[in-house]
């Protein structure tokens, strides 16, 4: 032997220590990233799903309604939805109901969207609260949201 019988017996001892600190090290390391991963995933879904919530109330009933108004509403009509709870209703309400839909604002009166919309479709407003105007008919009151035919 290179070492003698003394010498590789203490090489082999100190490989062996050697090995089990390695191995302790490694086996540390993998459970600290796997903490950190599981941990992180964790806080990042909580986080996720307290976003979702304020507006999963509101995108649940205008789903409710866009389907119950998708046998009622001619397939060429436009609706105008209102919904300040839900971000792009309308593109939502399109998905549901596959009508034509466009989104109005409170800052944006409707008389000027009804002058440059086309004239020879049905237009409709789907809103969460009640609408005053001229020209605007209470077609159906859902329990959660008021729908109204616009002009004639």
């Amino acid at each position: 032997p290179l070492f003698g019988k003394e010498g590789g017996k203490q090489w082999e001892e100190k490989r062996q220590v050697q090995s089990k600190s390695v191995m302790l090290i490694t086996t540390s390391a993998l459970a600290l990233m796997l903490f950190l991963v599981l941990g992180t995933s964790l806080r990042a879904m909580q986080l996720n799903n307290s976003k979702i919530f304020p507006d999963f109330l509101a995108q649940g009933n205008l789903r409710l309604s866009s389907l119950a108004l998708k046998s009622q509403v001619p397939q060429n009509a436009i609706i105008l939805t209102h919904s300040p709870l839900v971000k792009k209703s309308h593109l939502y309400f399109q998905y549901w109901s596959g009508i034509d839909a466009m989104e109005i604002y409170d800052r944006q009166p409707i008389f000027v969207l009804e002058k440059n919309l086309p004239q020879n479709r049905p237009l409709f407003i789907l809103s969460d609260e009640p609408v005053g105007g001229d020209g605007l008919e209470l077609i159906q009151k859902f329990e959660v949201g008021y729908f109204y035919r616009l002009g004639k």
